[in-house]
């Protein structure tokens, strides 16, 4: 049995910045509250749960940047 990711859809969103005009399709995700970026973030959790059996997200074994010990520099 394969497992497919999900596919985000792409809805192209041009922005301007200093002159220069750049297509950003998946800047429909930046709404959190619209029900479709919901529904793909679900869906790609459960692709991850399903490649992932038996490991929490939010597993104490995840890596992180330390914090500095010491007096700040």
């Amino acid at each position: 049995m394969t497992i497919e990711p999900p596919e985000a859809k792409k809805i192209p969103s041009p922005r301007t910045f200093h002159g220069d005009t750049v297509i950003d399709e998946y800047a429909w995700l930046a709404d959190r509250q619209d029900p479709d970026t919901i529904s793909y973030l679900k869906a790609e959790n459960a692709y991850t749960d399903a490649l992932t059996p038996g490991r929490s997200r939010t597993s104490s074994t995840r890596c992180t940047a330390g914090a500095r010990s010491g007096p700040a520099r």
